[in-house]
């Protein structure tokens, strides 16, 4: 796994192939133990024909060159099967990552439409993650709308999560692929492995003249032999649940950061932001998570600073009136004193400057 490590690729796509590489080689690994069994079942059978005075030149030498010959014609069956599970774990960790990519995918579109509508599937639906990431778009949208941080309930049965919580969902969807990879995996190593024991067993006989008493130790073998690949399916399983308790661990880490995340946004909390360990999935898509509320939280600052910047000017504007009109006003005043004074001056003199009365004329006797 180390040159996937080497590679320059996201911490998605890593994921992916890594979880992938795990599930296609842990049949191999029982394919691994079922040889070391094999080779166990070889020894036993040279001892036995050493025991039984069978001498044959080369006796280990042509048995060892039988299984080759024989596991060389499952090598390309083996190859297909290595890129049938290599297919299958990529898809079980492409679904692992589906929540996180999609809601990165419509965080992005809503930073540019923000009449985008985020839409949940019949699965997505049962998932609190999905759920919950509906309510905090519709929050966002909302703000935007009204250019200001609103005030909005959060339901109870996401304030009753406080911790990680276990994606039973996906994890059932592991168990049935599990299921289906193991019971393949079975029944083909049982091929296998009879196949090969047939074709020894044929060998000893046909080469080796083996009397038909001897025919009991095969048959013990062949017992041997299933009760080694039951082994190896049981191993094969607690392998499988290993590997997947490592992988929900992970994304289940994930899931809850992104939801403590978006409600603490929600309860007014814009300063956090979505961030992750090192490695973790999910990283690329919640760098777009954290772009949608960096520019909804602008746009919100752009419009409060655009209104008290108006409110601050007609408060100006209104004192300026108020200071213009006092003087004015004042000025009238005394005008209007000014002029009745002056008329009443006027008239005072026009009675000075009236002309005398006429004499009275004499009586005439």
């Amino acid at each position: 796994m180390n040159f996937i490590l080497n590679f320059k690729l996201s911490n998605d796509t890593k994921f992916k192939h890594i979880t992938a590489f795990k599930v296609a080689f842990v049949p191999f690994i029982s394919l691994v133990i079922i040889s070391f069994g094999f080779w166990i079942f070889l020894e036993t059978m040279y001892g036995f024909f050493l025991s039984s005075m069978i001498k044959t030149f080369n006796l280990k030498g042509m048995f060892y060159q039988q299984v080759l010959t024989d596991l060389k014609s499952y090598t390309p069956l083996f190859f297909l099967y290595f890129l049938f599970l290599y297919a299958i774990g990529f898809y079980l960790a492409n679904l692992l990552l589906r929540s996180f990519r999609k809601i990165g995918k419509f965080a992005a579109k809503l930073t540019d439409d923000p009449s985008a509508e985020f839409k949940l599937s019949t699965l997505e639906k049962r998932e609190y993650l999905m759920r919950f990431a509906k309510l905090f778009f519709e929050y966002m949208a909302e703000c935007r709308g009204s250019g200001m941080v609103l005030k909005t309930e959060i339901p109870m049965k996401f304030w009753n999560i406080r911790g990680v919580v276990f994606d039973y969902i996906h994890y059932l969807i592991y168990v049935l692929l599990l299921f289906v990879i193991t019971i393949v995996t079975t029944l083909g190593l049982d091929f296998v492995s009879k196949d090969i024991y047939q074709k020894i067993t044929n060998f000893a006989v046909d080469v080796l003249q083996i009397k038909q008493n001897h025919m009991l130790f095969f048959s013990t073998q062949q017992e041997l032999l299933s009760a080694i690949v039951m082994v190896t399916t049981v191993t094969m399983v607690l392998v499988y649940f290993i590997i997947a308790n490592h992988l929900f661990a992970k994304t289940n880490g994930v899931t809850y950061a992104y939801f403590r995340t978006l409600k603490d946004v929600i309860q007014g909390n814009w300063e956090e932001r979505i961030s992750l360990r090192y490695g973790d999935p999910g990283t690329n898509d919640s760098e777009f998570v954290n772009l949608l509320i960096d520019s909804v939280d602008e746009e919100i600052d752009e419009l409060v600073e655009l209104e008290e910047t108006i409110e601050a000017d007609k408060d100006r504007s209104g004192e300026i009136d108020l200071e213009g009109l006092t003087p004015l006003r004042e000025v009238a005043v005394n005008d209007v004193h000014n002029e009745n004074t002056t008329n009443n001056n006027e008239a005072v003199v026009l009675e000075l400057e009236s002309p005398p009365p006429l004499p009275s004329l004499p009586n005439k006797k």
